[in-house]
């Protein structure tokens, strides 16, 4: 498998959107296969930074796919 495609309603609040998207890499896509790659080292300082800069329970999530 090389692609994985979500269709959501549009109707959802951002918090809905983040848990799919978060179960998404972390339950379904590892049972298909799909591992992380390794991040580079420009994107482990991005995140790293977004992580010491956010207060919010989302700091530690992240995207579909993976950068």
């Amino acid at each position: 498998m090389s692609e994985l495609r979500l269709e959501l309603p549009y109707e959802f609040h951002r918090e809905e959107y983040e848990q799919i998207l978060h179960d998404t890499r972390h339950l379904i896509a590892p049972e298909l296969g799909w591992r992380p790659a390794a991040p580079t080292t420009q994107e482990a300082t991005v995140r790293g930074a977004v992580r010491k800069s956010s207060n919010g329970p989302t700091s530690d999530r992240t995207s579909w796919p993976p950068l």
